[in-house]
């Protein structure tokens, strides 16, 4: 009974062909609500690639691996592009965050220390690097969410590191020369030779500029040292322009220089004859010079027929700036 039952139902169940057993005609009139999640899923494939790709890949190529939750938002360093500075000079960080939440603030982490960043607006902010000395590595924090690395670098910026002035002082001065160290101003006699030496870093060239003159270019007698010679005749400022390959003009620092003219000597003196002896003349008088006086002569000449003259030292070998002097003529010793 139980195997005549079985083979009359297989009997009624026959084999029916997919097209005849299903109308597809009738349910035409469905697919206007099939369009709708159509629609939205092709959107989704173009508009956020991500959401499906990274779904999948966590539920059907990786479904034993634990996946975390996508930060809300990412830290994006506006001017990475550009991140260098000229040593000892201020830097201006600006970062934006971009997300469904924007963080209310951010730190910047340099050297494992947090400094708290300035707030623009919502999800941009700014740090300033001040007087920066050395290449810096950073990246930036706000909760749970960080930034990758970042790397701020330094460019070497020329500099004078110290300087000699020797100068070389004109012989009629009567001054022993002399050498100064790091010594831009100076008062000087005219015609005195200056030899500066500049000991420098990170420099190809330094220039020296007085006046309102063209700049000149100095000798380079070594990788940091700068030589320049110059023989001064009038007052004038000077300036010294260092520069590097990557840094033209970093730096200038201006001096003055003092010339001090060689004025010619001045002498003046009063006769006064003797009242006992018509033949006898005194002088007196005074010489002076800005550096010195040396020798002061009687000079005379007679006139006539028996025309002749003479010198007579009167002092020798002083050398101070004022010097006064007496002399007695007797006038018989130009007869």
């Amino acid at each position: 009974l139980i195997e005549a039952s079985i083979n009359q139902k297989i009997d009624g169940i026959k084999l029916v062909r997919f097209r005849q057993a299903i109308d597809l005609g009738k349910n035409k009139k469905y697919l206007k609500y099939a369009l709708i999640p159509l629609l939205l899923l092709f959107g989704l494939i173009i508009g956020a690639p991500s959401l499906i790709r990274d779904s999948s890949s966590r539920i059907f190529v990786n479904p034993e691996v634990e996946f975390e939750k996508p930060a809300p938002f990412a830290f994006t360093v506006e001017n990475a592009d550009d991140l260098e500075v000229i040593q000892y000079d201020d830097f201006l960080l600006d970062v934006s965050a971009d997300g469904t939440i924007l963080p209310g603030d951010a730190n910047i982490i340099v050297n494992n220390f947090p400094y708290k960043m300035s707030k623009v607006e919502d999800g941009t902010f700014n740090y300033k690097f001040n007087k920066v000395q050395k290449t810096v590595d950073f990246y930036i924090e706000s909760g749970d969410v960080r930034s990758k690395k970042y790397t701020l670098n330094v460019i070497p910026k020329p500099a004078i590191t110290s300087f000699t002035a020797s100068i070389d002082y004109p012989g009629y001065v009567g001054k022993k020369d002399e050498k100064l160290s790091n010594t831009g101003d100076m008062v000087v006699p005219a015609g005195t030779k200056v030899l500066w030496k500049f000991d420098s870093e990170n420099t190809d060239n330094v220039q020296v500029r007085f006046g309102a003159g063209e700049k000149t270019e100095t000798k380079r007698n070594g990788k940091n040292l700068f030589t320049y010679e110059q023989r001064l005749t009038k007052d004038a400022p000077y300036t010294i322009f260092v520069s590097g390959e990557r840094v033209p003009n970093a730096d200038s620092i201006g001096y003055n220089i003092t010339v001090t003219p060689d004025l010619y000597p001045q002498i003046s003196a009063q006769q006064f004859p003797d009242s006992s002896d018509n033949k006898l003349i005194y002088f007196l008088g005074d010489a002076n010079d800005d550096y010195g006086i040396k020798k002061v002569d009687f000079v005379y000449s007679v006139t006539g027929k028996s025309a002749k003259g003479g010198v007579m030292p009167i002092e020798k070998g002083s050398l101070k700036k004022t010097s006064r002097f007496t002399h007695t003529w007797d006038l018989q010793e130009a007869d």
